[in-house]
């Protein structure tokens, strides 16, 4: 049955994370790991103060994203970008389902308010307070794309559109009928 307790996986996980990370760097007991940062850019170690900066994003245009699925890897990619403040980034996002007792806790924009609402909802409400601009549809990605009207995204967007184009899609599904579609 489902977990009395939702944060009980999240615990695993940290846990499990703390035995990867002491073997990684040779931890033993009495001995802590102090101010330890890794780059991902340049893979130098140290003090996170004194690690170098990756690549700023200011000022990067990417073309519209497709995000197709609004539960936990949607949202993961939804507060990626939300923090990342990519001023220019379009973002159409597509998804037929609702939070519910299953998924809740999975999903890391929601909150316990959201239960048995759209989890579009919860992907618009983190896109206008992060000022990214794009649209979200509440169904199917066959249905988004048979749609006579609304929602209608940017006028650039919709001509891209007219024409079966999709620059970047992101598959962020867990159902083979979504995948499929």
């Amino acid at each position: 049955g489902p977990a009395v307790n939702p944060l009980g996986p999240y615990l695993a996980a940290s846990l499990a994370a703390g035995e990867v990370f002491k073997r990684a760097r040779g931890l033993t007991r009495g001995r802590f790991a102090d101010s330890f940062g890794y780059s991902l850019w340049t893979g130098a170690e140290g003090r996170w103060s004194e690690l170098a900066d990756g690549p700023g994003v200011e000022g990067v245009v990417v073309p519209p994203i497709y995000v197709v699925g609004a539960g936990a890897v949607g949202q993961c990619l939804h507060a990626l970008l939300a923090a990342s403040r990519l001023g220019g980034a379009y973002l159409v996002t597509i998804d037929d389902d609702k939070h519910d007792k299953t998924n809740l806790n999975r999903c890391l924009l929601a909150g316990v308010n959201d239960d048995k609402h759209p989890k579009v909802d919860v992907i618009t409400s983190v896109r206008v307070a992060a000022g990214l601009d794009g649209i979200e549809f509440n169904g199917t990605v066959a249905q988004y794309v048979q749609r006579p009207s609304e929602p209608r995204p940017r006028a650039d967007v919709a001509h891209l559109e007219a024409n079966d184009r999709y620059p970047i899609v992101v598959s962020a599904v867990d159902k083979n009928t979504s995948r499929h579609d």
